[in-house]
């Protein structure tokens, strides 16, 4: 049987030279329209096929390296921190087709983030803008190079530029930073994990740093604090509210505060004037009468000045009715202790009158006017604190001082009462205080009656004389050692406690003289212990004036710090101070001239 040529067309109208082609006569199940092809009829290598498809399909991954010490370094270089185990992966451009593996290293797809090793948070500029990475290749070196940047207002520049501007950045000291580089793979060689791993991603919110609002509640609020679902407010007042209150509360304490140190003040500074005024009166109980002295040898019956005074002078009263004076006791009354040998007894009492005067003009011309020196004193006093307020610690020091000098003062036990009152040796006393001085007046008078006693059988109006003009001697004489004494104060003479308001011209100190209240603020640039102060500023040790605030808490002497010999330096020991602490030191410095 021949074989007809079939034409293709005519299979498709399944004709042959108008003669029609049974249904079904070329049908096969493999060419039947809308029929499948059997896959075992098909030779494809799928495994090939699948890993040319995966090795064709390429993605990115960040790859990170943690805790490398970039302190104060622009750039590092990463092949040198062998971080590719041995086997250094080759780079990849920026191709438009993304078909080649390897280290990402043209921008912008180089960009690489990186936080702080120990903190966690983004790495910040001085104007508060993240600093990241860009990965770079030395074709020199053949290495790789990661170098850092931030970005800053063009604008500000000394040739201004339009918007941000990516610039070098040099990390600070002693830091160490995480950071992951960007790295395209195919899918066929990817680990199954790449993404799963953990990222941090410019600009995604940190929900533990951020976000964290239970956290906030239990700082603002307490420990115990619940947050509410129903977003109304849990407090009575607002927390602006119980500010506002603070604030009101403690500016109303500091009025009142105030307004009290400024009554003790005053009323410390009257009690003074009382003090005084009644030392220097001369009513009973007042005056010497309340100065006690201190008499080992039980020369006095008398405890206080005044009656020892009394004693001296009954003594020397009942010189008038003496007995059994003699010539040679006569000439023994013409030596003094105190003016030495004269050839006769009126030229010792012409001695002792003379340096009466002495000491009374010396006392005139330092009274200035006043009725006595006290006065005087108590005035220039009065002007100082007028000028220079005195401090809640001032006036607790002098109102301590000011009791403790009326117990002293009071005190007849040894090395109290008139032992603390000094006299000027250069007037011709052999005992520096009131009491010695007491001691010396004593023997010269029990001298002078010894032998006067002998003199008054022979010559009783000489010696009746004598002894009247001893005894207005010896009363005006106590006066003035009064009067110097009270002058004095607890200073060692007239002249310091003078000095302490005067100039040598005469002028008054101005307040500054006297001492400055000082405070010193700094910032620690590295951890220490040791603190120096300002050239040239040194607090006063021990006076308890020295305050130390470490980030607005205030430090234990003793506890957080030591004050250090000479005030030059605070020793904080183990309470070593970081790097960032802001440190506030407020101080007195006394004797500033």
């Amino acid at each position: 049987m021949a074989i007809t040529r079939i034409r293709g067309g005519q299979i498709h109208d399944r004709t042959i030279d108008g003669i029609k082609i049974t249904q079904g006569a070329l049908m096969n199940e493999h060419i039947a329209a809308g029929a499948s092809i059997d896959e075992s009829k098909l030779n494809i290598d799928w495994e090939s096929k699948g890993v040319d498809i995966l090795s064709s399909k390429k993605v990115v991954d960040y790859i990170q390296v943690s805790g490398t010490v970039v302190d104060g370094l622009s750039s590092v270089n990463v092949t040198a921190l062998n971080i590719f185990g041995g086997s250094t992966p080759s780079f990849a451009t920026s191709d438009p087709d993304l078909a080649v593996e390897g280290i990402i290293i043209d921008a912008p797809k180089n960009k690489v983030a990186l936080r702080d090793s120990v903190t966690g948070d983004p790495v910040l500029d001085s104007h508060g803008h993240e600093v990241y990475g860009r990965m770079t290749y030395d074709d020199q070196n053949t290495s790789y190079v990661l170098k850092f940047y931030t970005e800053e207002d063009g604008s500000g520049f000394s040739t201004p530029v339009e918007g941000m501007v990516e610039v070098e950045f040099t990390m600070p000291v002693n830091q160490a930073i995480d950071w992951q580089y960007a790295q395209r793979f195919n899918l066929q060689t990817v680990n199954e994990m790449f993404a799963a791993n953990e990222k941090f991603v410019e600009g995604a919110a940190d929900a533990t740093a951020h976000l964290n609002i239970e956290q906030l509640a239990k700082d603002v609020y307490g420990g115990n604090f619940t947050l509410g679902r129903d977003g109304n407010a849990r407090l009575v007042k607002s927390l602006s509210e119980q500010l506002s209150d603070e604030i009101s509360r403690a500016q109303i304490a500091e009025a009142n505060l105030q307004t009290a140190i400024e009554n003790e003040a005053t009323s410390r500074v009257e009690a003074d004037t009382l003090i005084r005024n009644d030392l220097a009166s001369q009513l009973p109980g007042k005056g010497a009468s309340v100065i006690g002295i201190q008499d080992n040898a039980n020369n006095f019956t008398a405890t206080s000045v005044e009656g020892a005074l009394k004693e001296l002078s009954d003594r020397t009263a009942s010189l008038e009715n003496g007995t059994g004076n003699s010539n040679e006791e006569i000439i023994n009354a013409r030596t003094s202790t105190i003016t030495g040998d004269h050839a006769n007894v009126s030229e010792r009492l012409e001695a002792s009158e003379a340096r009466y005067e002495a000491v009374k003009t010396e006392v005139e011309a330092a009274r200035n006017g006043k009725v006595d020196l006290n006065v005087r004193l108590g005035d220039i006093e009065s002007l100082v604190s007028s000028i220079d307020n005195a401090t809640t610690q001032e006036i607790a020091d002098r109102i301590a001082a000011i009791d403790n000098l009326k117990v002293e003062l009071a005190d007849t036990t040894a090395g109290k009462g008139a032992s603390l009152i000094g006299v000027d040796t250069t007037k011709g006393f052999t005992g520096t205080t009131v009491e010695a001085v007491l001691e010396e007046l004593k023997t010269s008078t029990d001298e002078v009656q010894t032998n006067l006693n002998d003199y008054k059988t022979s010559n009783d109006t000489r010696v009746s004389n004598v002894e009247d003009t001893q005894t207005e001697l010896a009363a005006q004489v106590g006066g003035i050692v009064n009067e110097i004494e009270d002058a004095r104060g607890t200073t060692e003479s007239i002249n310091e406690r003078l000095s302490v308001s005067l100039n040598a011209d005469g002028s008054l100190k101005v307040s500054e003289q006297l001492h400055k209240h000082k405070k010193y603020i700094t910032t620690i640039q590295e951890n220490t212990s040791i603190i120096e102060m300002p050239v040239g500023e040194l607090y006063v040790v021990g006076d308890g004036s020295l305050n130390v605030h470490v980030n607005g808490i205030l430090q234990a002497n003793g506890i957080n710090f030591d004050e250090v010999a000479g005030g030059a330096s605070i020793d904080f020991g183990t309470d070593e101070l970081l790097s960032g602490d802001v440190l506030v030191i407020e101080y007195i410095v006394y004797g500033i001239q």
